[in-house]
């Protein structure tokens, strides 16, 4: 942290709080008074106390008293206590204003159980990456044309990434705010007066048309990919899912007997538990998995195939599939699109093909249907009228069963 000079004491007249180190801040009020306070935590909780003001109390003494009143804490005494021990004073956390390192790290770990660990830490890496300038600088000490300065170059070459950092950096100082890091917020909307406008034209992920997925899915099948990508590829476009909820599927989601996949709140985007009705191809390739040799298994093993348990669809060392698996494979066999794109397919085709209502197409594919109040309200799965629905997908795209 930059230390206050003598000057900067003297001249500061904008009012805010100015870190010194050890916890010392020069509180300058609206009024113009300035005053010294010390940040520390004593019994568990984070208090400010007063030093007194810049008049009576010099730079220099200020200084000393903040470093005599952390060593007393450090020692298991409350200064201002009458030399009381502090509860929980062997476990003290570190004085000061966290870094913005420190402040991605605390959020990656707060918000990961609702996130989903793969998002947060997803989340976590991109702010490290492209924010890499200010990793190193407190939270209280970057300003708004700091921001600005990092935003306006990322616009004009990646805008939606600009666009994800910005969120991302909105979040960091809600709360460094919240948590009394600092009195503003330079991520406000007022950041965007600063940023430079660009203009900008929304690509969308690339999809093939619904009449070319059978073929894509020919390549897949008789391409190079291993016999579980190359069905779990084939699954992932039957059912219409998300890659990330394909990759995290489990046997105990399967009811292989209703032909039913219910996949749990935790591992949806939306935070609700999804049911998938299964087609009668989608049924076939599950069956096909567990029907896969066990590199695993010994050769004695009269049934050396994969356990139904744990993951479905897992690499012969056990662990899932990789989170690229399903876009190398589209890039390896050449078929023009991303993983993500054979939702839009469907989404087309069962619309101009089909004729599937509007409800049950959006519930296909794990939308909320309507407003907030309208999703309120529309309380059925329509899992009768999309299981014809995605029978009918299955058939377009596999007259037989895998």
């Amino acid at each position: 942290m930059t230390k206050l000079t003598k000057k900067q004491v003297s001249d500061l007249s904008k009012p805010g709080r100015y870190g010194d180190g050890n916890g010392l801040y020069l509180v300058v009020s609206p009024g113009g008074s300035k005053n010294w306070t010390q940040r520390v935590r004593l019994n568990g909780k984070r208090t400010d106390k007063g030093l007194g003001g810049v008049g009576k109390v010099s730079l220099a003494d200020a200084r000393k008293v903040a470093t005599a009143n952390l060593a007393a804490i450090q020692q298991g005494r409350d200064p201002w206590g009458n030399g009381r021990a502090p509860v929980e004073a062997p476990a003290l956390p570190p004085v000061g204003i966290p870094t913005f390192r420190e402040a991605l790290s605390t959020i990656h770990r707060l918000n990961a159980p609702e996130w989903g660990e793969g998002t947060a830490k997803r989340w976590k890496k991109r702010m490290e990456i492209h924010a890499k300038v200010l990793l190193d600088r407190e939270v209280d000490k970057i300003t708004r044309r700091d921001l600005a300065a990092l935003l306006t170059p990322l616009r004009r070459d990646k805008y939606e990434t600009s666009r994800k950092v910005r969120q991302g950096l909105a979040k960091v100082f809600r709360w460094a705010r919240a948590n009394d890091y600092r009195i503003d917020d330079p991520a406000d909307d007022a950041l965007g007066e600063l940023v430079e406008k660009v203009q900008h034209t929304p690509k969308h992920r690339p999809a093939l048309h619904f009449s070319e997925v059978a073929a894509a899915l020919g390549k897949v099948r008789f391409g190079y990919a291993m016999r579980v990508t190359a069905l779990a590829f084939e699954f992932l476009v039957l059912t219409a899912a998300r890659t990330s909820e394909v990759r995290g599927m489990t046997w105990d989601e399967v009811d292989l007997d209703a032909a039913v996949w219910e996949i749990p709140a935790e591992r949806m985007k939306a935070r609700r538990s999804h049911k998938v009705p299964l087609s009668a191809q989608a049924v076939a390739i599950l069956q096909s998995v567990r029907h896969i040799p066990d590199p695993a298994a010994s050769p004695d093993d009269f049934f050396p195939y994969m356990e139904a348990v744990g993951l479905v669809f897992k690499m012969p060392s056990g662990k899932p599939l990789s989170e690229n698996a399903f876009l190398n494979r589209a890039r390896k066999d050449d078929l023009g699109c991303v993983p993500h794109g054979f939702r839009s397919s469907f989404r087309d085709w069962a619309r101009e093909c089909y004729g599937g209502t509007w409800e049950a197409i959006e519930l296909s594919l794990a939308h909320t249907v309507g407003s907030s109040v309208v999703a309120a309200y529309f309380r059925t799965d329509l899992l009768a009228e999309r299981r014809a629905m995605m029978q009918a997908w299955a058939n377009y795209l596999l007259p037989l069963p895998f």
